[in-house]
């Protein structure tokens, strides 16, 4: 008839000391899982038998107030100004450390260049110890409504150092491929209207991008190539229909390339931007790539010897239409891979921004928690946990005297999910 005392004290987990009565434990009890927390029941067999005892009540977790501006105020509503700001600090890293490993800076202003991987590093730092002190403070229960802080600084300390570390790797490339081939050839001269019969060809070292005169070519019928694994080609450029190596005392300017030729006589030469039958073409860049120099030299000592001219001063060079276009077009095309890259790594981590968003929403909660139901269900959840034997008892009493739905119980039964 009337309410019996409890006989011991009851606590909610996570909760205070209830003193009161058993009914009034329980009514606390209801009114804490209609607000959405609280000890969740165990549906069993859609009876709602074996759900959670007072003494050992499993509680769901809060709803989540926040995340990177989703507040609770009565419903969700997004915070758009944090959204972008989460947006736009992994792009800035990225756009920055690609810009300044791309460009001269590093190159000429290594101690600058230094400090400012450093700060862009420390951002990252930065908010991966917000998100270990968010984690700390979750973990000790001081404040509810950091709860979900952690993810947020976790997924900006990860894009952020992402982002940093793909600036150095990518922009590094860019520089070693296109802009410093780019910055050393600007750096030397043009040299317009040789002839190839010009001696010696030391004449022209200073210069990167030489204009031949007109009907200059390339002697395919003298060409020859070294092979190694790798075919490394030349062949001398000449004036006109020369191809006699008495004519001249040495053949010093040689048009060079990488597979692309016929090793062995009858020769065959096709290297170059441009095709040898053009006769607008009559150009050359500068050869600068310093590890196949010695073979290109070891290809022209065999031709040497092969049709019996003399090389005494070679240098190398890209056969060409336009040597000067061809060097902007290599600025072009490292301009071109910079901002390209900016906007993928843009588009790609508004792709992020999306989905974290959509992974915290209603919805994406919802999933989240079955698949984690799943996987505790088929990890065998209870097997790890301290608490298990007490809790399957709590969870699986013996069943009712009689038999019933609910006659032979079930042992195991699984904790209960919000």
């Amino acid at each position: 008839g009337g309410s019996a005392r409890a006989t011991a004290p009851l606590q909610l987990r996570g909760g205070p000391v209830h003193t009161g009565s058993a009914i009034e434990f329980l009514q606390l009890e209801a009114m804490q899982r209609a607000a959405g927390y609280g000890p969740a029941a165990v549906p069993y067999g859609g009876h709602g038998y074996g759900a959670a005892t007072a003494s050992k009540a499993i509680y769901r977790e809060p709803p989540l107030p926040e995340f990177l501006g989703l507040e609770k105020e009565g419903r969700q509503r997004l915070n758009g100004l944090a959204v972008f700001q989460a947006w736009l600090m992994p792009c800035l890293i990225f756009s920055g450390m690609l810009s300044l490993m791309s460009f001269s800076t590093w190159r000429d202003h290594r101690v600058q260049g230094a400090f400012l991987q450093g700060c862009a590093l420390l951002i990252g730092l930065a908010f991966a110890g917000k998100a270990f002190v968010a984690h700390q403070r979750r973990g000790q229960g001081d404040d509810q409504r950091v709860s979900d802080q952690p993810t947020w600084f976790l997924f900006l300390a990860v894009t952020c150092l992402l982002a940093w570390l793909a600036g150095l790797i990518l922009g590094s490339s860019n520089y070693a491929a296109l802009m410093s081939p780019y910055y050393d050839l600007s750096a030397m001269g043009i040299a317009y209207n040789v002839s190839p019969g010009d001696l010696p060809g030391t004449r022209h070292l200073d210069a990167s991008r030489v204009v031949f005169k007109e009907g200059s070519r390339v002697a395919e019928e003298l060409s020859l190539g070294f092979k190694d694994g790798t075919t490394y080609c030349v062949a001398p450029i000449v004036a006109g229909n020369g191809t006699d190596g008495t004519k001249l005392a040495s053949f010093d300017y040689w048009a060079v390339g990488i597979n692309c030729c016929n090793p062995q006589p009858p020769a065959t030469f096709w290297c170059g931007r441009s095709d040898l039958t053009n006769p607008a073409a009559h150009g050359a860049v500068r050869w600068m790539g310093d590890s196949a120099r010695s073979f290109f030299q070891l290809a022209i000592q065999q031709a040497e010897a092969e049709y019996g001219y003399q090389a005494v001063n070679p240098i190398l060079y890209t056969w060409t239409q336009d040597p000067v276009a061809d060097v902007e077009d290599m600025r072009s095309a490292g301009m071109d891979f910079l901002v390209g890259l900016t906007v993928k790594f843009a588009v790609l981590q508004a792709i992020f921004v999306i989905g974290v968003i959509f992974f915290l929403s209603p919805t994406g909660l919802q999933s989240l928690g079955q698949w984690k139901a799943v996987a505790k269900a088929a990890s065998g959840y209870f097997a790890d946990d301290a608490d298990g034997p007490a809790l399957r008892a709590s969870y699986d009493p013996a069943p009712p005297e009689g038999g019933g739905p609910m006659a032979g119980g079930r042992p195991g039964a699984v904790r209960g999910w919000g």
